[in-house]
């Protein structure tokens, strides 16, 4: 039986990217809270800007994934297999094919509201969790 989890980072003002797409002001805890979190799910789901926002912020971040399954929601995207858990579908419905097939029952979505306002329009999220970060964007 599926179980979908929506998790939003934001500020305590509720912002959860600046207007450039800047997340400087998520805190290190929040990242390790997600992490904690992640243990209990088959796989995280991201879109595609919070994906290049997490390249962005360097290797060890990236190595704190290594062992994550992922999918990258991307209708432009044409990456593929730039790492070996990483996983580009085009829709949410092709995500959840893909989930399907590979026996992920238990989906962490983490994906910035575009992607979080999705899943939860479809009706199939069980579970929303937010994560305020003590500042004011």
């Amino acid at each position: 039986m599926r179980k979908i989890t929506v998790e939003m980072a934001c500020s305590i003002n509720g912002l959860i990217a600046t207007e450039d797409g800047n997340e400087d002001f998520l805190s290190y805890r929040g990242w390790e809270i997600m992490l904690e979190f992640l243990k209990e799910y088959d796989v995280l789901i991201w879109g595609r800007k919070t994906w290049e926002n997490i390249l962005s912020w360097g290797e060890d971040y990236i190595n704190d994934l290594k062992n994550i399954n992922i999918i990258i929601l991307s209708e432009t995207s044409s990456k593929q297999n730039e790492f070996s858990n990483v996983t580009y579908c085009n829709s949410i419905e092709n995500c959840l094919k893909v989930c399907e097939s590979l026996k992920y029952e238990k989906l962490f979505i983490s994906g910035g509201a575009t992607i979080n306002n999705a899943f939860m329009e479809k009706g199939i999220v069980d579970n929303i969790i937010l994560n305020y970060n003590p500042c004011i964007k």
